[in-house]
């Protein structure tokens, strides 16, 4: 019995993995000797595949002689975080033997007689990463889902004073839109405003019509139409194609269908409602309302929940940068859903909130 190679359990690499090219721009950066990019932060709708884009990258780098990779658990206090998984490197304990540096305060590294004694944490990180540089290494940090709090803006303060340092400590950050966006402006992050910002793009469906076709052994025709179900929408890539691999011989489509349907519900969008505004949910709702197979005018949709333009250009940014809504790609002054079946969960279940 064959393995169904789809998965979407969180933040599990599945077999069926398709690249995003937006990847690439972090990697190539990161392949030059001197990276003209310290840091990026990778933002998108959830189920957008951040966390696996993070991973994949960590991997890959990872597996280079000249990279060492530290993931942070954004729950914990960073800096301690940091300093104990690099003290754990191979080399460490004997560069600080050898520099007669005491780090034994911070409850990893040992006592050495007669050795200059560290009593801050940021220092403690300072001379760990000397170690790294020493030893013709580059440092990245990874953190997933980063929120905006205290231990944040204490790590995003001493990272600017590594980078100030010339230390070769780069970062990777994934979460939320309005945790990225509230992170950005916090007290002594503000340099995040100067940070490549990665909002992820839906996944190229010609390149998940390629992957169903090969799986499935479809032809070209069923492919495609089966790839245009998931709008691009990396979780429903995965959703679908484990439905179908799973009971396309035994279900029909419809059943399938309700099935996908109830998955992308349960396990995304009933999240993504409860993180929207008010304000927000009064666009979702009107644009599913005009939504019949087609996108939508802005102006019939302001006429529809009475916004003014200058409102409709605020609450329309946000729904694009949120991954909901398309407002290129469905026509000039047009906006579609970017969420395959998104408009059925609207009008399903908050048609009358």
């Amino acid at each position: 019995m064959l393995q169904n190679p789809f998965t979407y359990s969180f933040g599990i690499k599945p077999k069926e993995y398709i690249r995003n090219p937006q990847e690439d721009i972090i990697l190539d950066n990161f392949s030059y000797r001197d990276p003209t990019e310290r840091a990026y932060m990778i933002t998108g709708i959830r189920g957008a595949g951040k966390t696996v884009m993070l991973a994949d990258i960590s991997e890959k780098l990872g597996e280079r002689d000249d990279w060492i990779v530290v993931d942070l658990n954004p729950s914990r206090d960073l800096l301690q975080s940091l300093g104990a998984q690099l003290y754990e490197l191979p080399f460490m304990k004997r560069f600080f033997v050898d520099a007669k540096i005491d780090l034994s305060l911070f409850g990893f590294g040992v006592s050495v007689e007669k050795g200059t004694e560290i009593f801050n944490i940021e220092s403690a990180i300072e001379k760990l990463i000397e170690a790294v540089q020493k030893e013709e290494k580059k440092l990245l940090v990874t953190i997933d889902e980063a929120a905006p709090n205290k231990d944040m803006q204490v790590f995003c303060l001493t990272f600017q004073r590594l980078i100030r340092k010339r230390l070769p400590v780069y970062m990777l950050l994934t979460g939320l839109y309005h945790n990225i966006h509230n992170l950005k402006n916090m007290d002594g992050c503000t340099f995040l405003q100067r940070v490549p910002f990665i909002v992820l793009e839906p996944l190229d469906v010609s390149a998940i019509a390629v992957r169903y076709k090969r799986i499935f052994s479809l032809p070209k025709e069923e492919a495609v139409a089966l790839a245009r179900l998931t709008n691009g929408y990396a979780f429903a890539f995965q959703v679908l194609g484990k439905l179908y691999f799973d009971k396309a011989e035994t279900e029909s489509m419809d059943d399938i269908l309700f099935v996908y349907e109830s998955e992308l519900i349960t396990y995304s969008y009933n999240k993504i409602w409860s993180e929207l505004s008010e304000k927000d949910k009064v666009v979702v709702k009107g644009m599913a309302y005009l939504c019949q197979d087609r996108p939508v005018e802005r102006k019939e949709l302001m006429e529809k929940i009475g916004f003014s333009s200058a409102m409709m250009n605020r609450y329309q940014a946000r729904l694009r940068e949120k991954g909901i809504l398309d407002t290129s790609g469905a026509g000039h002054g047009k906006y579609a859903f970017i969420l395959p079946r998104f408009q059925n969960f609207v009008l399903d279940y908050h048609a009358d909130d």
